[in-house]
This record gives structure tokens, C-alpha cells and sequence, in this order.
């Protein structure tokens, strides 16, 4: 019985999908800290921290699109 491997995008997509949500834990943490002030640095923080959700959602939605595909792909194969 051959064993399923994933493709190498499909594996860097994971560990760069895993990567930037500890990142976003992290800064969000951190961002938790910062003064209300009228500096705009809070606020320019909350923008790069809501960028980066939006890169992380549309790495999770090629993901899901990729992970349908693949079932897809499987089902087609097993009822020829």
C-alpha cells in the first residue's frame, strides 16, 4: 500500500499558515500593552495586525480550496 504524502506547497503552506498565527498571538499579546495616546502608534499597529489576519485568511481559504480539491480528486479516482 503506497502511503499519501502531501506535495511540498502544501507543507509550507501549513508551517507558513503556522508561523503567522503564532506571530499574530504574539503581537496581539503584545499590542495589548500599548498606551492609548494620540501618537498613532497603537493605532498603526492595529492595521499591521489586521493585514496580516486578512494574508492568514486567504492562505486558509487556498488551503481549504486545495483540501476539497484533493478529496475531489481521490473520490474521482476510486469509483473509476
Amino acid at each position: 500500500m503506497r502511503q499519501a504524502r502531501y506535495d511540498r506547497f502544501s507543507v509550507l503552506l501549513h508551517w507558513l499558515m503556522a508561523v503567522l498565527i503564532l506571530g499574530q498571538i504574539a503581537l496581539g499579546l503584545w499590542m495589548l500593552g500599548l498606551p492609548k495616546d494620540g501618537s498613532g502608534l497603537r493605532a498603526s499597529w492595529f492595521n499591521v495586525h489586521k493585514s496580516w489576519g486578512m494574508v492568514l485568511g486567504l492562505l486558509a481559504a487556498v488551503l481549504l480550496a486545495l483540501t476539497v480539491q484533493g478529496i475531489l480528486w481521490r473520490t474521482r479516482q476510486e469509483a473509476a
